[in-house]
């Protein structure tokens, strides 16, 4: 039996695009002073069929309680949503709601006021559809010259590294076999932090540090990642454990003599032998 091809995920994604344009030309509810398009759509590169629609709305504080109210109705105004989910604050993007529409289309709209709008990768590269004020452009604008300080974030690197160490300790003496795989995987996010600032290819948004790693650095520069994956045991975990301490250890105190930071030794010093004397019980 043959099967219709599905449809292409491009045009439905650009279709969606184009209705949420319109629509909002021509009746734009007044509580939204500004909006634009964030992610990958929203920069100068190419974004592929996968990519998510990211936008980012800008409303007036006095109105965001009722907006908030309104949203699912307002979501449902540019496709047949199939599930709808939010607000949920998220450091850097304000309040996002996700919305999936039939096709399937994920699209997140991410809310600020003036008062909860930060600095950051996505407002960075947000392009700014609609402002009535000028604010919205103005503030993307200052952002476009700020650049990510890898000295802040090699420092906040460490530090969460050796914190969630620390938390998969605590986890597996509590036998919580899978509350100390998540903690690996924060872990895991660390190391290829210092990986991209050694090699030279940070990702625009360190919070997505995986993002496009095996196109910057390739399958060797990733084969470090094979062994950050345990089984759901506490000896595979241990066994994880003690590699990623002994390869942050080496690889982030080498960054930090290349480039003159303080590297955090009595932390390591501390919570590396808690760790590994733990793990040869």
């Amino acid at each position: 039996m043959q099967t219709s091809p599905c449809p292409d995920a491009t045009a439905a994604r650009d279709q969606f695009l184009t209705r949420f344009i319109c629509s909002m030309r021509n009746g734009c509810p007044g509580e939204i002073e500004g909006y634009g398009i964030g992610g990958s759509l929203g920069r100068s590169g190419s974004p592929d069929k996968f990519s998510d629609i990211d936008l980012f709305l800008l409303v007036r504080a006095a109105s965001l309680d009722m907006f908030f109210k309104n949203m699912p109705s307002f979501a449902n105004d540019f496709g047949h949503l199939l599930l709808f989910r939010g607000p949920t604050f998220v450091l850097n993007y304000g309040y996002s709601f996700t919305a999936i529409y039939e096709g399937p289309i994920l699209c997140q709209y991410n809310v600020n006021t003036r008062k909860t709008l930060r600095p950051g990768p996505n407002i960075k590269f947000t392009r700014i559809l609609r402002d009535r004020t000028g604010f919205y452009r103005r503030f993307v604008r200052s952002q476009q010259k700020v650049l990510a300080d890898p000295h802040s974030v090699f420092s906040s690197c460490c530090s969460l590294f050796w914190l969630r160490c620390l938390n998969v300790c605590k986890a597996l003496a509590r036998n919580q076999i899978w509350m100390a795989i998540r903690y690996i995987g924060d872990i895991r996010q660390q190391m290829v932090i210092v990986k991209r600032l050694r090699t030279g290819f940070p990702p625009k948004d360190f919070s997505l540090s995986e993002k496009n790693l095996e196109c910057d650095v390739g399958s060797r520069g990733c084969a470090f990642l094979i062994k950050t994956l345990p089984a759901p045991s506490s000896e595979s975990i241990h066994t994880v454990l003690e590699y990623c301490i002994h390869w942050f250890r080496r690889t982030a105190t080498e960054y930090a003599i290349e480039n003159g930071l303080d590297y955090p030794s009595r932390a390591d010093r501390v919570i590396s032998k808690l760790c590994l004397d733990q793990s040869c019980d």
